[in-house]
């Protein structure tokens, strides 16, 4: 009975050591993990940032295309009004030189 009660201490001695290291090795994991938790939760904070960041230059970018668009989209001006134009221009000249002309002496 003697020889019983040693083995149980040294036993219960074993397995108390064994689950202090344990306890020992979940708690620097635990401390690990929340360090790490805090790490991640700082580099997602900044990825948000940059996020954030690049949808406004994106929306800046896509307002001031639409902008860019307007203006270099204009449709070109037809032949037939071209002529038109053109066609006005000279008779338009036409009559100022005849108007010069005529205000000789």
């Amino acid at each position: 009975q003697h020889g019983d009660e040693q083995e149980a201490q040294e036993t219960y001695a074993k397995e108390t050591q064994e689950n202090t290291v344990a306890r020992t090795n979940m708690e620097q994991g635990v401390a690990y993990k929340t360090k790490e938790r805090t790490q991640l939760e700082a580099v997602r904070g900044e990825v948000a940032g940059d996020l954030s960041n690049s949808q406004d230059e994106r929306d800046a970018n896509t307002e001031y295309l639409g902008e860019l668009g307007k203006k270099c989209n204009r449709k070109a001006e037809s032949y037939a009004s071209k002529k038109a134009r053109r066609e006005a221009e000279i008779q338009g000249l036409r009559q100022a030189l005849e108007i010069l002309e005529t205000a000789r002496p």
